[in-house]
């Protein structure tokens, strides 16, 4: 269903007029709650809607519920537009994400738009969805759809699974091991591993028989305090959480609002935490190896603002020292000087900034023999690849115009990596070292919307300083000089 201008505007014109009939508001008695923060005074008057449990506040919750669900239920074409909206999105076919390699099997998490959540499934090495099994499904663990996976981390022989889960959307979770083989949970649960604040991780040993995690303080800490000050520990399945070790925090110089991100992704005995101050992109990076204390190698003032660590303990980090488009610096055990007196192996480029890290994940990846570099280039996403001392550049096989978001090396030396377009739904591709080429793999979501007749174009445009401003435009394709097709476009970024 398409809406031209002049029906949009007369929905809209429905819905204001409509709203001028809607019930007046429930009322809920401010309290006077006040909290010091930093020698501030906070005013809280609504801490009481924190309490679901208390019948007042349900009480007012489901007055809220039932004016909102008595306008929506009357705005007219309403029922239309849910209808048109959920046939598409059930029409979409499944699609996976996430996807990690580990030992003999590949783990990814399923979301199929008919079901309330994701879930994880396995396949076998050659990432072949006919081979799919599923083995954590919230949506079979809690019918209702209130019990979301929040991350999962696979062990490096892909045995066992490390997952967060957290229920009602809080995104406050806990920490589960399973045993791959069998599904079963092995380990007692550890709570207060995610939140939103900062989110959490997790890193296993080399050998899969313990991990470190995140995780944020209990009861014994001042309540606002609790989604603060992450530390990150290490634990034994079959120990009781209680008595972890401590291994980063606060006197190691994590900051009350650090984010640990956590990287075993090259199954070696050393794992790397990159420490961000908050969202403003400082960062510190620390190796953390079992019953060792945790090593420094880069403090804020290095710029170090993403990293990747290999097998063999060498760490690739992505520097904004003196370089906003990115360079990358090779730092080797045992790390004498940190990331000051490391060299720089990939220089920046002019033409393309590597990409930040973070929740969404590194910008650097290694395996055995390459190192993978992603970077943006005025829109399109592109992944370089080079040897480990940063020669031999090439790049992933991708369309024209595209974005690559995941990036992951199989056992056989073979990458996974998925790519996405603005008229083809995400697919992954499969590159193979031997023969330099990508392959389409059967990892590919399809959709009831085709856009086959459309097509990209990319071109620039000049502002009034001489800046380009890169543009994408995706018209119709044109049958005829004079025919007049729709079309969109996006630009990155403009100068007055």
């Amino acid at each position: 269903m398409r809406l031209t201008p002049i029906a949009l505007l007369l929905l809209q014109t429905t819905a204001i007029s409509h709203a001028a009939t809607i019930a007046p508001a429930p009322v809920f008695p401010a309290g006077t709650t006040v909290d010091t923060i930093q020698d501030v005074a906070v005013k809280d008057p609504y801490r009481a809607l924190e309490n679901a449990d208390d019948p007042k506040v349900k009480a007012w919750s489901d007055a809220q519920n039932a004016r909102t669900r008595a306008y929506l239920d009357a705005i007219p074409g309403r029922a239309a537009v849910q209808a048109k909206l959920t046939r598409l999105i059930k029409a979409a076919s499944p699609f996976y994400g996430k996807v990690e390699a580990r030992g003999p099997r590949v783990f990814a998490l399923y979301n199929d738009p008919a079901k309330q959540q994701p879930w994880i499934v396995t396949m076998d090495a050659s990432a072949d969805p006919s081979s799919r099994r599923d083995l954590l499904d919230p949506n079979v663990m809690d019918p209702a759809g209130h019990t979301a996976i929040d991350w999962f981390v696979p062990s490096p022989d892909g045995t066992k699974i490390a997952v967060s889960l957290s229920k009602n959307g809080t995104e406050d979770g806990t920490l589960h091991v399973y045993d791959v083989a069998t599904a079963k949970e092995i380990d007692a649960p550890i709570t207060r591993v995610q939140y939103p604040t900062g989110g959490g991780a997790v890193a296993w040993t080399a050998d899969g028989s313990g991990f470190w995690y995140t995780r944020y303080p209990g009861e014994d800490a001042p309540e606002i305090e609790r989604h603060f000050n992450m530390a990150v520990y290490f634990h034994k399945p079959g120990v009781a959480p209680a008595s972890d070790t401590l291994v980063l925090s606060a006197k190691d110089g994590l900051p009350r609002t650090g984010e640990v991100f956590l990287d075993d992704r090259s199954g070696g005995k050393a794992v790397l935490a990159s420490v961000q101050l908050g969202d403003g992109g400082q960062w510190q990076q620390y190796v953390l190896r079992e019953g060792q204390p945790a090593l420094k190698v880069a403090a804020y003032e290095d710029r170090i603002v993403a990293g990747a660590i290999a097998k063999d303990g060498t760490i690739y980090g992505l520097s904004r020292k003196d370089a906003p488009m990115g360079k990358v610096l090779k730092l080797a055990a045992p790390y004498t000087g940190g990331f000051a007196a490391a060299k720089t192996i990939i220089a920046p480029l002019t033409e393309a900034a590597i990409v930040d890290g973070g929740e969404f994940g590194s910008p650097l990846t290694v395996d055995a023999d390459r190192l993978f570099v992603t970077r943006i280039s005025g829109g399109p996403v592109e992944v370089g690849v080079y040897d480990l001392d940063g020669g031999h550049a090439a790049k992933l096989p991708a369309p024209g115009i595209a974005a690559i978001n995941e990036v992951e090396p199989t056992p056989n030396g073979d990458v996974l990596y998925s790519v996405a377009t603005f008229v083809d739904p995400p697919y992954f591709m499969r590159w193979s070292p031997k023969t330099g080429q990508g392959v389409k793999t059967a990892l590919a979501m399809t959709s009831p919307v085709s856009y086959a007749d459309a097509e990209v174009k990319r071109v620039f445009a000049t502002s009034k300083d001489g800046t380009k401003v890169p543009l994408i435009s995706s018209p119709g394709r044109v049958r005829s000089s004079t025919a007049r097709t729709p079309s969109f476009s996006t630009d990155m970024a403009a100068t007055a």
